[in-house]
């Protein structure tokens, strides 16, 4: 296979045909890194399955890579340090082995779709060459369209992919070709985020490594509050309540070896069982009282602050979806579909028109929020889903459909987390491959 070329600059637009009984698929966010705290990625089996299953596909495929594929924004050194770094991490070198057994394919096309964590690979010819080379990439850009042709060959379907960050106004470039334009996301990630992960090896016990793993990322405030204040109770039960309760016994145990009467001990016993059962009953409802007036604090404080709740926060993401039509429209009126990641969340909903726009979602390990009895904090709970966008045509029309397939995680609630949480929770188990959405056009 001759080596990619890799074009100066990178293109804005990329255009691409797919023949009936061609796979279009499209996996976004990634984040590889090299190891360390802001290493989140943990699906390298099945990342490097599904290109496998691609790799033996009979007919045309089309993969793209749709963006934050690798984390340069957490990885220190020039951008070609940097993307060196990421290339020869753990994760990077067998799914690079995988992509370029799959470009090497007859057929087979890796396109790279640039996005905000890795924005560096817009601007720097370097960084992309080192990409292309271990990764296969056939073609870098920006905003890709892709004519998908009907399987009765009555005509096309537009999809138009590209990373999404265009519709996050913290984190989109008013141009992305310029390395000084730097948006407030860029910030947010080296001086908040990456001070928090590093912060996490002299404080193990907060967890902080998983700041970037909050989703919706809005509630990331709430998780700190939230994290911190479980912490401090399950200590403060842990130090306080429970050696009070222990001395107590003790003590009355002690007064009644002392007295030397039998009848004495057990009638200081019977009484020393009642005042524990009162204590501990007593204790038990101050601590109810006293958590819902601390997550009622909690939430005052932070509506006074401007946080939003979890409820606000799906709200602003539903409104980010509004403007998904006129994205659509302003890359090709003739669109249909329109295929981004960049937020976390997968979907797929109809877009006004007969259109459909679908988010990939993120391979990633990711912390949601579970409602908590007693207005307490909301508890974050981690799960593993990881999620691909496939199009292609049927005989009842072009699908597009969401995929999701789950990893095993394993629980750090302390006890509570566990016990103050509102069931179900998001599950912690494996499972195989599935299509979890679908929208037929």
């Amino acid at each position: 296979m001759s080596p990619p070329v890799v074009p100066e600059p990178c293109p804005l637009d990329t255009e691409l045909r797919l023949e009936p009984g061609g796979r279009f698929v499209y996996v976004s966010d990634l984040h590889l890194t090299d190891t360390g705290p802001s290493d989140d990625f943990a699906a390298t089996a099945e990342l490097c399955e599904l290109l496998g299953s691609l790799r033996r596909h009979p007919g045309q495929v089309v993969l793209a890579l749709g963006g934050d594929i690798l984390d340069l924004l957490q990885v220190g050194g020039s951008p070609e340090e940097r993307v060196a770094r990421v290339l020869d991490g753990p994760a990077a070198t067998p799914i690079g082995d995988a992509l370029r057994r799959l470009a090497a394919r007859p057929g087979a096309t890796v396109l790279y779709l640039v996005g905000n964590h890795d924005s560096t690979l817009a601007w720097d010819g370097a960084a992309r060459k080192l990409v292309a080379d271990r990764f296969g990439v056939s073609a870098f850009t920006l905003h890709a369209r892709i004519r998908v042709e009907r399987a009765d060959g009555t005509g096309e379907v537009v999809v138009v992919a590209e990373h999404g960050d265009a519709l996050d106004r913290w984190n989109r470039r008013t141009d992305p070709f310029d390395p000084l334009d730097v948006p407030i996301g860029d910030h947010v990630v080296g001086e908040f985020v990456n001070r928090l992960e590093a912060a996490s090896g002299r404080y193990p016990q907060f967890a902080l490594d998983e700041v970037d793993n909050v989703r919706p990322g809005l509630l990331v405030p709430w998780w700190l509050v939230s994290n911190f204040f479980y912490k401090f109770m399950g200590r403060a039960l842990r130090d306080f309540a429970l050696p009070l309760v222990l001395l107590t016994i003790a003590l009355n145990l002690a007064v009644g070896l002392l007295v030397g009467d039998l009848g004495r001990i057990a009638y200081l016993g019977n009484r020393a069982v009642r005042w524990v059962s009162s204590f501990v009953l007593t204790d038990l409802a101050l601590l109810a009282l006293l958590s819902t007036f601390l997550g009622r604090s909690f939430r005052r404080a932070a509506a006074a602050y401007g946080l939003p709740t979890p409820d606000e926060a799906a709200d602003e993401a539903q409104a980010r979806k509004g403007d998904l039509p006129e994205l659509l429209a302003r890359r090709d009126p003739a669109a249909t579909v329109l295929v981004t990641g960049h937020t976390h969340e997968p979907g797929i909903i109809r877009l006004p028109g007969d259109r459909v726009a679908a988010d990939a979602g993120c391979w990633v390990r990711g912390l949601v929020p579970v409602r908590a009895w007693l207005s307490l904090p909301p508890v974050f709970v981690p799960t593993y889903p990881v999620n691909w966008v496939e199009v292609q045509a049927t005989p009842e029309g072009v699908a597009v459909d969401l995929w999701e397939r789950r990893l095993a995680v394993t629980r750090r609630l302390g006890r509570i987390e566990h016990l103050v949480a509102r069931r179900p929770l998001p599950p912690a188990d494996a499972a195989g491959a599935r299509v979890v959405a679908q929208a037929v056009v």
